[in-house]
């Protein structure tokens, strides 16, 4: 089978020159990889959705439109392009950059193509798609988040469909670089992870379970800080803790989700709360 590689980027979208990263494996800390999206408008201002493959990742939901890694020496239009035309026969003649979007370990670059040819002209990729459909703005923002692929695609869409179209190459309006203080063994820290990467905002995360030289910096900060007053009292370990540009901290990591108009998008289930020195909570 063949090697897929890809193109290593920095937390500035600049290229690590001399790396490169393979599909499958482990995307080393503080590098990214590229992933391009395209969601195409008719000039009768509907938009073109693709079912996924049942045997893919959300097999069966829908993407609008097409989307994927960028190959080896691909650039962002290239591979827009590239994934369109192979996902749905489209040749992209009309294609504007929206916006850039970064998560954990992915930079997605968004893109818009408006075409103006016949409905029935797009192609299904065997083992990638199986069906398509054209739809109006109003009718996939009504779509369930269980039928449109990922809650960065809803926003996408959202944003794309609800009239505002960004210039191109603007970049939405981002949240300061955050310092998250957190660990996977707690629940909190994991909602609010999953959350954070939902809407795409820039974060360092420092896992004071992970190495002793991280839970040293997070004790320093806890044994020192009034914000962290109560977790001494009560014994808890006080995290997530959220760390601002402006060397601020929060705990309250949904306070801080409102304050910056980010929507809860995601709750952990049946879980319980245990990481508190008493097994009561975080």
């Amino acid at each position: 089978m063949r090697m897929e590689l890809w193109d290593a980027y920095d937390s500035r979208f600049v290229k690590a020159e001399g790396t490169l990263l393979v599909r499958g494996e482990k995307i080393p800390a503080g590098l990214f990889h590229l992933v391009c999206d395209v969601i195409v408008r008719h000039a009768d201002g509907t938009y073109l959705l693709m079912q996924r493959d049942p045997r893919k990742h959300f097999g069966g939901m829908w993407e609008a439109t097409a989307g994927g890694s960028a190959l080896r020496g691909e650039t962002p239009a290239q591979c827009a392009a590239r994934e369109l035309l192979e996902e749905t026969g489209i040749a992209a003649n009309s294609l504007s950059r929206l916006g850039t979007v970064r998560t954990r370990d992915t930079i997605y670059v968004e893109f818009m193509c408006a075409v103006d040819i016949p409905k029935n002209a797009v192609t299904l990729q065997p083992g990638e798609t199986t069906a398509y459909m054209w739809a109006t703005a109003e009718e996939i923002r009504s779509m369930k988040r269980s039928e449109l692929v990922t809650e960065r695609m809803h926003r996408f869409v959202s944003e794309i469909c609800g009239g505002g179209e960004r210039p191109a190459n603007e970049q939405k309006e981002e949240i300061d670089m955050i310092t998250v203080y957190t660990s996977p063994l707690c629940p909190d820290c994991r909602e609010f992870k999953v959350n954070l990467d939902a809407h795409g905002v820039k974060c360092e995360y420092v896992d004071i379970t992970g190495s002793m030289k991280s839970l040293k910096a997070f004790l320093k900060l806890r044994d020192s800080l009034p914000v962290f007053a109560p977790c001494r009292e009560m014994g808890s370990v006080g995290i997530p803790a959220i760390v601002r540009a402006d060397g601020s901290v929060t705990l309250d990591w949904e306070g801080f989700m409102a304050e910056n108009g980010l929507a809860v998008v995601y709750r952990e289930n049946g879980v319980s709360a245990a990481c508190g020195l008493d097994g009561k909570g975080c």
